[in-house]
């Protein structure tokens, strides 16, 4: 009866979330397991492990979230279809799932270029899709997919959900998606030259993931293979401190600006944003500002 007891305890994944929470606590990361996130309708959905970076400022903060899957797949690999579509760095920083703050903070500084040194906003070395190999009628990977997208929406929305003076404090949260399989993963890819599906293994994927109700912008989800999951995370410790340095430091002018009532001391990057408009926060302290004029502007067009 044990044996049969660890067999289920190992084939429903409890085993890799403890390691997957534990690889992330070594890294001091605020971490919660089984955290329930409520969509819209007050529904609860479990996140099986909930890893938090803080950047306080005053009464405001940073939180950068990774919001993590679990999935034991050792019978079925996983596989992932690439192609060769390229997305700018400034576009993917500015999509974040994030909440109102954290949205405005993103597409202010999405296009610095510390950013453009980072794996996570790497342009190119996409996959659009995939699907749990061998599976017959409901797909893990899709499940997987559309849940982690989920919980992020549902995570920051809730930060959202209060009346809150942005002079006094702002919330800057950005939830990142991470799907860890304890299983194979297979990248494929088209060969145009001889007209066929080429399979590589691989232990990391990028998903350009669109796929979700509530949200037309494109995700981009990691997966990752639990082997390969302590190198993905040294190097996102290392991404991480960029990432909270220069979003902390477009937090700061973003606080004096509403302070102040004025636009002067925001500092807007260039680049595209994917984005048609500002974001509402921004739109929020343009009305309250005095007139004064932005340190720079980028283009408020569409770009995929």
């Amino acid at each position: 009866m044990d044996d049969k007891v660890k067999q289920w305890v190992e084939m429903e994944g409890y085993p890799l979330e403890f390691s997957t929470a534990h690889k992330f606590k070594k890294r001091k990361f605020s971490v919660e397991q089984s955290y329930f996130a409520k969509d819209k309708d007050g529904k609860a959905r479990e996140v099986d492990v909930l890893a938090t970076a803080n950047y306080p400022l005053g009464r405001s903060f940073l939180r950068i979230k990774h919001v993590v899957e679990c999935k034991w797949s050792k019978d079925k690999p996983w596989v992932l279809f690439k192609d060769e579509k390229r997305f700018a760095t400034s576009a993917l920083a500015a999509q974040l799932i994030s909440s109102s703050a954290g949205q405005a903070i993103a597409w202010v500084a999405a296009g610095s270029e510390e950013l453009k040194s980072l794996d996570m906003f790497r342009e190119e070395g996409f996959s659009f899709s995939g699907r749990q190999a061998f599976s017959k009628g409901n797909d893990l990977f899709y499940q997987a997919v559309q849940g982690v997208v989920s919980n992020c929406l549902n995570i920051t929305r809730t930060y959202d959900d209060y009346e809150f003076k942005p002079e006094d404090h702002l919330l800057a949260v950005i939830a990142l998606p991470v799907i860890v399989i304890d299983g194979s993963l297979f990248e494929a890819t088209y060969a145009s030259d001889s007209d066929e599906l080429k399979l590589e293994n691989i232990s990391h994927a990028r998903l350009r993931w669109a796929g979700n109700e509530g949200r037309q912008l494109n995700t981009i989800i990691d997966i990752v293979s639990s082997d390969y999951l302590d190198t993905f995370l040294d190097n996102r410790e290392k991404e991480l401190n960029i990432l909270m340095n220069c979003f902390g430091k477009t937090l700061a002018q973003l606080i004096q600006c509403f302070q102040e009532k004025t636009e002067k001391h925001l500092v807007i990057t260039e680049g595209p944003r994917g984005i048609s408009g500002r974001p509402k926060l921004l739109r929020q302290l343009k009305e309250v500002a005095m007139p004064d004029k932005l340190s720079s502007d980028v283009s408020d067009d569409p770009v995929s």
